[in-house]
């Protein structure tokens, strides 16, 4: 269905400003079309599983690279890199660098 496209474009485009316009302009359908079945498909919003994306790619970098917060924050998406900490705080449980620390090998 519409959602498999929709993911395998966020994989592609994460790192970029979303606009659903773009997104479905790629999918031929309108915006409330891709909107209403990637919903109906997944039980989540576009905006919910992109910013889920970006935390896992997020996730990646701290343990994977010595990038600093704010260079990954950018490398992941997030304009801001205090919103990417709440954020991150909020869908993970602790703040990056907590993160980087407890989890690292």
């Amino acid at each position: 269905g519409i959602a498999s496209q929709v993911m395998f474009w966020l994989d592609e485009h994460y790192q970029e400003k979303f606009r659903l316009d773009a997104l479905a302009a790629e999918l031929g359908k309108s915006r409330s079309y891709v909107s209403r079945k990637f919903h109906a498909e997944t039980g989540e919003k576009i905006h919910d599983y992109l910013n889920t994306l970006r935390l896992r790619k997020a996730c990646e970098c701290l343990l994977h690279t010595d990038s600093s917060v704010r260079d990954i924050a950018a490398q992941a998406g997030f304009s801001d890199v205090t919103w990417f900490i709440s954020a991150f705080k909020k869908g993970i449980g602790e703040t990056p660098l907590q993160y980087r620390k407890n989890h690292s090998s």
